[in-house]
């Protein structure tokens, strides 16, 4: 037999459970675990550069590796503290300051607009043409600043000799 208290006990940890749930946003179910998801996380936190072979970004750069001299497409994605494209809600623009080690970019001030999450759904295409030396390693960052908080992001990549 469960002692009364026990259950009193059981029934005030579900119904706290219950209020901290309804107070932080949903509770959802992934692989057999419990997880909250708080509509308070959904601030810019960082920046993902995402580099692709081609202009209509549907192949993406994955082995870190890009031929000597070639044309890199560049996605500049704004995350929230997991890691999860955020859109941004301040009114106007974001502006976005890219910089390179090495190689040329077709911009250095981009933007992403209110409503959207990256440049390439607001700015447009980016490209950064790679040094024609093979065995380098190049980076680009952005930077940007938003209601006083600076936010970083970056990518690496190594230039190869085309075969």
């Amino acid at each position: 037999m469960v002692p009364m208290y026990h259950k009193k006990l059981a029934v005030l940890s579900l119904l706290a459970l219950v209020v901290s749930v309804s107070l932080l946003g949903t509770l959802s179910f992934q692989s057999s675990s419990y997880q909250v998801q708080s509509a308070t996380n959904k601030s810019p936190s960082a920046f993902r550069i995402e580099l692709f072979r081609n202009l209509a970004l549907t192949h993406r750069i994955r082995n870190g590796r890009a031929v000597e001299g070639s044309t890199v497409y560049v996605d500049v994605v704004l995350l929230d503290a997991r890691g999860n494209p955020v859109n941004y809600t301040g009114i106007g623009l974001l502006q976005l300051t890219l910089a390179l080690s090495a190689g040329t970019i077709s911009a250095t001030n981009v933007y992403i607009s209110s409503g959207h999450s990256d440049t390439e759904g607001s700015f447009g295409g980016i490209l950064w043409t790679l040094p024609s030396h093979a065995g380098l390693k190049v980076d680009i960052n952005s930077t940007a600043s938003i209601n006083g908080k600076v936010i970083y992001g970056s990518a690496s990549l190594i230039t190869v000799r085309n075969r």
